[in-house]
């Protein structure tokens, strides 16, 4: 817990394991852990990622686990599988991760990126906007237009080549919010597993998807039989999206609701 003897410890190994896959995600679960709440180490924890990200090939463990005719009695194909496993469990661990971490800096970003396409779009039409006015503005020099016409090339080519490297949070390279969300759920299915369905509503409402957000609750805290599922984790998310909608009613009646599905969540318990 003592992030300069930790960081100590790591610096001394980090050269001789840069590659190794099983040293490189402990050392992202230990960041996660014990330091997600700085924004600089959520930036080091996706750069993490990307680094093990690197080392694992999705296409080949969705190949592997695809394979139906298996031969148990082949020691190979057991030490192959054992190490595919090992990977898969590894890369759903990291892409999680990595998820969370973007989403945390998306809120300690004071502009969330929503969607990386619409941004890139935006930076183009503001832009040319900007173009439009120089243009206006420089109309009686000739000479000042041909030099701010080059500016703007200049200007316009740095920035294009800028927005080829960011991602979510405006700094970090790699594959944005979106992307890492996607390749997660080649592995898992928010709507069965509660720890992927909380992590999916929050991206939904990243997105102002909060239809889709409420749905996904709703499935989890609700059984067959119409019983509540006691899940505080969702059951909060779902009472946070009612007063984000404005719904007041229902989320009096859900904050009422808690007193009676969660008592041991309260001092006086």
């Amino acid at each position: 817990e003592n992030i300069a003897v930790y960081d100590s410890f790591y610096n001394s190994l980090k050269d001789k394991y840069s590659k190794n896959i099983s040293f490189l995600n402990t050392h992202l679960s230990q960041l996660y852990k014990y330091h997600s709440k700085d924004i600089s180490t959520l930036n080091t924890i996706v750069s993490v990622s990307d680094s093990i990200l690197d080392l694992i090939d999705t296409n080949e463990i969705l190949s592997h686990f695809g394979i139906s005719n298996i031969n148990s009695s082949d020691t190979s194909f057991t030490e192959l599988r054992a190490n595919m496993t090992k990977n898969k469990t590894i890369l759903i661990n990291t892409l999680f991760t990595k998820c969370n971490a973007l989403i945390l800096l998306q809120k300690y970003n004071s502009d969330p990126i929503i969607d990386d396409n619409n941004n890139n779009n935006n930076n183009n039409n503001n832009n040319n906007e900007n173009d439009e006015d120089t243009d206006v503005n420089n109309t009686d020099n000739n000479d000042t237009d041909v030099n701010n016409t080059d500016n703007n090339d200049t200007d316009d080519t740095n920035k294009t080549d800028n927005n080829d490297n960011v991602n979510d949070n405006n700094t970090i390279k790699g594959d944005s919010l979106s992307e890492t969300f996607n390749k997660l759920l080649l592995f898992v299915n928010p709507e069965k597993e509660s720890k992927y369905a909380a992590l999916a509503v929050d991206i939904y409402e990243s997105q102002n998807l909060f239809g889709k957000a409420l749905q996904l609750l709703n499935k989890h805290l609700s059984s067959t039989d119409g019983q509540v599922a006691f899940s505080k984790t969702l059951f909060d998310k779902r009472k946070a999206l009612y007063k984000t909608l404005n719904w007041d009613f229902i989320y009096s009646n859900e904050s009422n609701n808690s007193l009676i599905n969660f008592p041991s969540s309260y001092r006086q318990f």
